[in-house]
């Protein structure tokens, strides 16, 4: 009889563990599951994609990309910029709050979600905020085939109706000065953004030198 195995999931795992835990816990304390139905579906496929990638034999190939809609595919990305952050959703909501919208926890939720659609405004004031451009937002990445009334659209197809002809996306990050010209320097000490932490773990993953994070934003 072989023992049994005592395993806690790989850290990689344990934000899209969370995310399915926390969906189905809210269902269960009543809240409306189109809430929550999307994210549970969105976490589990990342999760089992992480998993795979993880395993001896190498990344996971599927026989197709996944489809997905434009809706997905936003969520997917704020969710996925948010994550790289390790800023949680309650944070996000009171950076886009101080930028002007009026957000709530539950509004990334259903964003990330996709039972709430963005608008242009609330797209670019994430992108500003992340310090990444707003068409990152919005391109699938190779994993992911758009949802079209003919066929899917491959993320290649997709890339190119956006950008052109070999078109290709520019850089951001915090030294970029137009995010600073969408909403306006840092009103106070609290009027921390997500794109400070975002590119100092870019820095980090790629072994580039970072400095300390600032004093109170410890992600809850």
């Amino acid at each position: 009889m072989s023992a049994k195995r005592t395993d806690a999931p790989a850290s990689e795992l344990q934000p899209h563990l969370k995310a399915i835990t926390e969906a189905i816990a809210a269902i269960s304390r009543g809240e409306s599951p189109q809430d929550h139905v999307e994210a549970v579906y969105r976490a589990t496929d990342s999760a089992i994609r992480e998993a795979w990638s993880l395993a001896p034999h190498g990344p996971l190939s599927w026989d197709s990309p996944l489809s997905a809609s434009f809706a997905e595919i936003i969520g997917d990305n704020v969710r996925v910029l948010r994550e790289e952050a390790e800023w949680s959703q309650e944070q996000l909501a009171l950076a886009m709050e101080r930028a002007g919208f009026a957000w709530k926890r539950l509004t990334v939720t259903q964003v990330e979600g996709t039972s709430r659609r963005l608008s242009l405004e609330e797209l670019l004031a994430i992108a500003a905020l992340f310090a990444v451009p707003a068409i990152k937002l919005m391109l699938p990445d190779e994993r992911t085939a758009l949802e079209w009334p003919n066929s899917d659209l491959q993320a290649a197809a997709v890339h190119e109706l956006f950008l052109g002809r070999g078109g290709s996306v520019g850089e951001g990050g915090v030294r970029w000065r137009v995010p600073i010209a969408a909403l306006g320097g840092p009103a106070d000490a609290r009027d921390y953004r997500p794109a400070v932490d975002l590119w100092r773990n870019r820095r980090a993953s790629s072994g580039g030198a970072t400095g300390p994070r600032r004093p109170g934003r410890e992600n809850k």
